[in-house]
């Protein structure tokens, strides 16, 4: 049971009142001012009072955590999101748990959640503190629309991350001698019979699909007479199973050339060898003993291929596109021509990240447009 004291205040705007509800401790758990009459007070006050008598599982003495784990149960858990979404969700609540260790809601301050949130910034960087904000966020707002009579104590919150963000050049081999360098070791590494992953990442290096792209890959997808690869969808390791693509415009033909096809005809050759058959709507890339490669296998593959060879930087598997475009960006292939190949919806993603590369075709062109209008029209120097 709750109790409700009813209060009156005289002040710079006259007579107004309030009330403060508190438990079966004698803890306050809420208080309210600046009514104009005792009877709005009153109703306010009773409204909330019978609220947190029937029990409800939103109340004044829930946790941030409580109130998360209603919001994941209500809105989160039996929504389509996948599996692996989910998970990031359930990650995140307790990371709140460990954050807020039991406070209640209705004793957070905006002052006390800048410091919980400064106190996490310290070790993250911008793009993992804005998520965990934003989910809290909703979290409250969700409380509130509930008509859990609390205070939104993320209202001014300012963003502080200790951790900085990657450098774009970090996250791609920016030097097309590497470049070179990581595909003839791949290319020397094809023995299916040890594994697949070497033709895995040879194909990411070579068309700039995604990772989720690339394990979708099916036989039937390669036409080796068009040297061509059509993707449209994508494997989730995490749901072990086939999604649909990231956007519309994921769904495309991608360009191969003469011996990403002969690679290709001679692991498919390998593993007829092995198996017998292979079915058309067979995985590409299943390990000779038929298993689905893990992000364990596929993480730590790029990290000894790149510490081999001592290339830095030590790329993540995403950074094998970004690498794929830096590469075609720096020897002038059209940034749409790109566009299209990767499966972006325009080109700004593209010139924002790699806009220092653009800077030096841009220069370059500029150079050239010189050289060949200054052929042009030698004879006026005479007039």
């Amino acid at each position: 049971m709750v109790s409700i004291n009813y209060t009156k205040y005289k002040g710079k705007q006259g007579l107004t009142y309030g009330f403060q509800i508190k438990d079966n401790q004698g803890i306050r758990l809420l208080s309210k001012s600046g009514f104009k009459t005792k009877k709005i007070a009153k109703a306010t006050g009773e409204k909330i009072r019978l609220e947190l008598d029937s029990g409800s599982k939103l109340n004044l003495s829930s946790t941030v955590h409580d109130i998360w784990q209603v919001w994941y149960d209500l809105e989160i858990k039996p929504s389509s999101l996948s599996e692996r979404t989910k998970y990031k969700y359930r990650s995140h609540g307790r990371v709140i748990a460990k954050l807020f260790n039991g406070q209640k809601v209705s004793k957070i301050k905006p002052s006390e959640y800048q410091k919980i949130m400064n106190d996490y910034g310290k070790d993250v960087g911008k793009d993992s503190l804005k998520r965990l904000d934003n989910e809290i966020k909703k979290v409250v707002a969700f409380a509130i629309r509930d008509k859990l009579y609390m205070d939104d104590f993320t209202v001014g919150y300012k963003r502080n991350a200790g951790k900085q963000p990657k450098k774009a050049e970090d996250k791609y081999i920016e030097s097309i001698e590497d470049y070179k360098k990581i595909l003839d070791y791949l290319a020397n590494h094809l023995d299916y019979k040890i594994s697949v992953i070497p033709y895995f990442y040879y194909l990411m290096f070579k068309t700039g699909l995604r990772l989720s792209e690339t394990l979708a890959v099916n036989w039937e997808d390669i036409n080796f007479d068009k040297m061509v690869l059509y993707t449209y969808r994508r494997y989730s390791l995490a749901d072990k199973k086939y999604v649909p693509p990231k956007t519309p415009e994921s769904i495309r033909y991608v360009q191969l050339d003469d011996e990403t096809i002969k690679a290709f005809r001679t692991l498919k050759k390998s593993r007829i060898a092995l198996n017998e058959d292979v079915e058309d709507k067979e995985m590409v890339f299943l390990e000779p003993d038929n298993q689905i490669l893990s992000h364990y296998k596929i993480n730590r593959a790029i990290q000894k291929y790149l510490s081999d060879l001592n290339i830095t930087p030590i790329i993540t598997p995403y950074g094998t596109r970004h690498t794929y475009i830096s590469v075609l960006l720096a020897q002038g292939v059209d940034i749409e021509v790109i566009v299209k190949q990767v499966g972006h919806k325009n080109s700004t993603q593209i010139r924002e990240t790699y806009g220092h590369i653009l800077r030096e075709t841009l220069d370059a062109g500029n150079d050239k447009i010189k050289k060949i209008m200054g052929s042009f029209g030698k004879n006026l120097a005479k007039i």
